[in-house]
């Protein structure tokens, strides 16, 4: 199976997203990132707030990401995203990227 610098998040974590506020433009954009589903396309570009909860967790893992990929999922009415992470360090990107893994 093929490497893959994308971890997608499915079930039981719930993810919540909007538009970033206030975040520098050209940042260090990494070649790791998130892919999830959303309701609505979300433009190439879009800088997003992305929080991450679990109903047995009390708070969120939250994160900066950059959309770079949305398309349509075939025979249904929502997009799949591809967000890569924004302005992080890397070891930001591994309590993101450990945190996912632990929950599949």
């Amino acid at each position: 199976m093929p490497y893959s610098n994308y971890k997608s998040i499915l079930p039981p974590i719930e993810i919540y997203h909007s538009p970033a506020v206030n975040i520098a433009k050209h940042q260090e954009i990494s070649s790791r990132g998130v892919i999830f589903q959303s309701d609505d396309a979300i433009e190439i570009g879009t800088i997003l707030s992305i929080s991450l909860k679990q109903v047995s967790m009390t708070g969120s893992v939250d994160f900066i990401a950059k959309v770079l990929q949305c398309q349509q999922v075939s025979g249904k009415d929502s997009f799949e995203i591809h967000a890569n992470f924004y302005g992080m360090n890397h070891a930001k990107e591994e309590e993101v990227l450990e945190f996912i893994g632990s929950n599949h």
